[in-house]
């Protein structure tokens, strides 16, 4: 008796009467519809529709035999899972369903495009995100305040008055001290000049006047003389040549704006305790949904 009652066989054939049992109990034997599982054409189109889909190739006769056999289970396993009450009180299913009606709402704020005025409204509000970054080339030399020490001011003073009057290349190579910075650069962004040089440098390079070598210039790395060779203001382009990206954005914002409104409009539906302390519930209140 006890080898049979550890038997896994034996195991199954317990479970599953059990299982039918409580079919029996919680289904009515006089409604044939909740055992009518109709499979229509429609089905079959997107039942073929994903098979092509993840295996780039029309499903054969035996795999859409087996796939319209997998669809039946599933809705068989759905239907009896959900007359024993599986979908309660589980937060998969729950986070599931909120997903579901989330994408309800953001389909339905699909359905107004933005107009002109729309778009126009929203780059003026967020103009900063769509600004183009002022650009410049320059060259600069490097002086290591810590190695020089006090000789540091006199040494940038008489490199500088070399570099007025008659620089070489020879003079440019020569001067200053040695840095894993880049001696140039190219029409590069002023952003990308702050990661490497500190926001400190690149704010002074933007009040350089061009074609002119100017210093010392302070960095967090030390002290710099610089010639700025070529400037290029930023500016913010028209709506024609980004509205692309500004009508993205402006719709993942309008989802976002949709979406809150919709739980804000549930949440005055509902009354929710919170019972942190049972003895001093607080009541959640819709503004929360915001």
């Amino acid at each position: 008796m006890k080898k049979l009652i550890k038997d896994p066989l034996c195991h199954f054939l317990i479970i599953g009467a059990a299982l039918f049992l409580i079919f029996d109990i919680v289904q009515d034997p006089g409604d044939s519809s909740l055992n009518t599982i109709t499979i229509n054409t429609a089905d079959i189109k997107v039942i073929k529709a994903d098979f092509a889909r993840r295996w780039q190739r029309p499903a054969s006769e035996e795999e859409l035999s087996a796939l319209i056999t997998e669809f039946a289970r599933n809705e068989m396993a759905y239907r009896e899972a959900l007359a024993l009450g599986l979908d309660q009180d589980d937060p998969i299913i729950k986070r599931r369903l909120r997903s579901k009606l989330d994408l309800i709402v953001e389909d339905m704020a699909r359905l107004s495009p933005p107009s002109n005025q729309d778009l126009t409204k929203f780059l003026d509000e967020n103009s900063d995100r769509y600004k183009v970054q002022p650009r410049i080339s320059f060259r600069q030399i490097y002086f290591n305040p810590e190695s020089r020490g006090e000789q540091t001011t006199a040494d940038i003073a008489a490199a500088l008055d070399k570099l007025k009057s008659s620089p070489t290349q020879q003079d440019i190579l020569t001067i200053g001290d040695a840095t894993m910075l880049p001696a140039q650069l190219e029409l590069t962004p002023i952003t990308l000049i702050s990661r490497q040089f500190g926001q400190m440098f690149s704010k002074s390079l933007l009040e350089i006047a061009p074609e002119t070598w100017i210093g010392p210039v302070g960095s967090g790395y030390g002290l710099h003389l610089v010639y700025v060779e070529k400037q290029v203001a930023g500016y913010l382009p028209p709506l024609s040549e980004i509205r692309e990206a500004v009508e993205r954005d402006w719709t993942y914002q309008h989802r976002d704006n949709v979406l809150r409104d919709a739980y804000r409009l549930l949440a005055e539906q509902y009354r929710v305790i919170i019972e942190t302390d049972p003895a001093n519930p607080q009541e959640w209140t819709a503004e929360a949904a915001q």
